[in-house]
């Protein structure tokens, strides 16, 4: 499961089935699989949006791994603007995590997310 680290607390993320109900609802907008991470990478350019779907991730990863999910005041008061790229990374990561397949073993002519390691560039640099 992927995580983000706020408040000095590690968040379990998770993008499954309830999270996605809980995003449509939350951002009013149905959840497409065929364009999910464009979609999601183009939400998080809001800094509200970025929020609100790091919240739902976060509450999902609390329910799945039974503990105590954050509230959205307490991500606002320990997420700062700095860690926003970060939150960026870890929630396409997790949407991504969420959207592949379980297999047995890793594939090593697997496709490289280049989206992905864009943001991962960017959190690296600061921005």
């Amino acid at each position: 499961m992927t995580t983000f680290k706020a408040g000095g607390r590690e968040l379990a993320l998770c993008f499954n089935l309830s999270a996605m109900d809980a995003l449509e609802q939350a951002l009013g907008q149905p959840i497409e699989l065929a364009d999910v991470k464009e979609r999601i990478v183009e939400q998080t350019k809001e800094r509200k949006k970025l929020l609100t779907i790091l919240r739902v991730l976060a509450e999902e990863g609390a329910a799945v791994a039974g503990s105590e999910p954050p509230e959205e005041a307490w991500l606002k008061r320990h997420v700062r603007p700095g860690d926003l790229p970060r939150a960026q990374v870890a929630i396409f990561e997790a949407v991504a995590a969420g959207m592949s397949m379980e297999t047995a073993e890793g594939d090593e002519a697997e496709e490289v997310d280049v989206v992905l390691e864009e943001l991962k560039k960017k959190a690296g640099t600061g921005g």
